[in-house]
Formats: structure tokens, C-alpha cells, sequence
């Protein structure tokens, strides 16, 4: 036996990669971990979170995941069995400067939809982000469609 198993709670020797037999074969077969085993692992969702920002330009660029409109994609897990998918800029905007106020949404000053740092970021109504979308993008995309 070479040490204890890296599942909190758990006493079984060490089988592979730090873990016992039975947590290693539950891990591979959910293929994730679990919360307490996030936790052991020392990750806070923060971290995460940050080690997927490149904050040397102006813009803090997202480099993980992205939707198909082009906005970084963030999930974070809730329970051991449940998690919620954020866009990476409002989740970041929500923890570093606090909730977006009820019926707002957040424009992104810059133009640039993998942007998170929440300094590009204003809480404004739909209505007001449509008026300030990209010049001449509503023609492109809605050329050949009927009101």
C-alpha cells in the first residue's frame, strides 16, 4: 500500500494515479469528479475559471470553450449530480463586480465576444444593445427575410 486514496472519506490503499480500486473505477466510468474530489484536488471554481482568462491584453481573452455565437462557455457543478452552463463574461461579470440587475444584459464595449474582463462589460437593456449591435451586420444577416 502506498498511501491513502485521494477520495475524502475513503481509507483503501492507493491503486492507480492516487486512487483505490473502487473510487478509480467510478471515476473512470462517470468520467468526471466530484465535488469533494474537486475540493481535495484544491480547485476553487475561481480558479478554474481564471485559468482559462489570458488577461495579458486589454481585452482578457477567453480561452477555453465557446458557443457558436462566440461567447466563452463556463460550467460549473452544483451538486454531485447537476451542473449549470454559464456564458464565461456574465458568470466572471457576476463574481468580480456583482449581479446583473433584473431585465439587463451585458454589452460587451469592446466588440469582442470572448472578452471577459468585466471593465468591457455594461449592464443595459436588449432593446439598447440591438441599437448598438455592429454597423451593417443586421443587413448581412437578415437579408432575404421577411418581417
Amino acid at each position: 500500500m502506498r498511501g491513502a486514496c485521494k477520495e475524502l472519506g475513503c481509507d483503501r490503499g492507493v491503486h492507480a494515479q492516487g486512487w483505490c480500486g473502487v473510487c478509480y473505477r467510478r471515476l473512470r466510468r462517470q468520467g468526471k469528479l466530484t465535488v469533494v474530489q474537486r475540493q481535495v484536488r484544491g480547485v476553487s471554481i475561481e480558479e478554474r475559471f481564471f485559468v482559462k482568462v489570458d488577461v495579458r491584453g486589454v481585452c482578457w481573452e477567453w480561452t477555453a470553450a465557446r458557443d457558436l455565437d462566440g461567447y466563452g462557455a463556463f460550467t460549473v457543478r452544483i451538486s454531485p449530480t447537476e451542473t449549470r452552463n454559464h456564458k464565461a463574461h456574465r458568470w466572471g461579470y457576476a463574481h468580480l463586480v456583482g449581479e446583473i440587475p433584473d431585465g439587463l444584459t451585458l454589452d460587451h464595449l469592446c466588440r469582442n465576444r470572448g472578452c471577459v474582463n468585466p471593465d468591457h462589460l455594461e449592464p443595459i437593456t436588449s432593446a439598447e444593445n440591438v441599437r448598438r449591435g455592429f454597423p451593417g451586420r443586421r443587413g448581412k444577416y437578415c437579408r432575404g427575410r421577411s418581417s
